[in-house]
């Protein structure tokens, strides 16, 4: 028995254009990132994708993806917690210049190589990480059986994930995941 997950990163907001970091922020979708969403689920619809559920982080730009996708496929979503993006403390909301500035960090290297632990700045450690995801992932296990899913996450969430549970997949983390992208792995 095989689950098929496909995770999809939320579209882009206001913030990520400005790349600005957003954390737990709840920000919502921009235009742009409305089409970019509707065009991956397009997409995925030709390539003859056919998901029975869709599970979404509780973060609203998330939430809003799911539902674009959701009225595509004409399937469900359910919202689960353990999809939610890092929780960065006060560098939420930052830049990344700002972070390097204020707290003499290289966000995006410490972020890429996930060696982070953003508990001394009031947010989460990579074990609290681990440990949600790891969650997330049993909880799927135990849930469902031959079938496909659509995971809709965050940036933070899926370097997590290919780092320490699919580390054979190539993805080039300095680079970054674009919004809107999507990957198909199995269980």
């Amino acid at each position: 028995m095989r689950i098929k997950l496909i995770f999809i990163r939320h579209g882009e907001t206001d913030w990520t254009e400005k790349k600005r970091l957003q954390g737990r922020l709840d920000i919502p979708l921009n235009k742009k990132g409305k089409k970019q969403i509707e065009k991956t689920a397009v997409k995925l619809r030709r390539l003859g994708v056919n998901p029975s559920l869709i599970v979404s982080s509780p973060l609203r730009r998330a939430r809003q993806s799911a539902v674009i996708i959701a009225n595509i496929f004409k399937i469900p979503f359910t919202v689960d917690k353990n999809l939610s993006e890092k929780d960065l403390g006060e560098l939420a909301g930052k830049t990344r210049q700002e972070v390097k500035e204020q707290y003499n960090l290289v966000f995006k290297q410490l972020n890429g190589n996930q060696y982070y632990d953003y508990s001394i700045y009031g947010g989460e450690s990579i074990e609290g990480t681990k440990a949600r995801i790891e969650a997330f992932l049993n909880s799927i296990e135990r849930n469902y059986k031959d079938e496909t899913i659509i995971v809709v996450t965050h940036a933070g969430i899926l370097r997590f994930l290919f780092s320490e549970f699919f580390s054979d997949i190539e993805i080039d983390f300095q680079s970054g995941i674009k919004p809107g992208s999507y990957y198909i792995l199995e269980l």
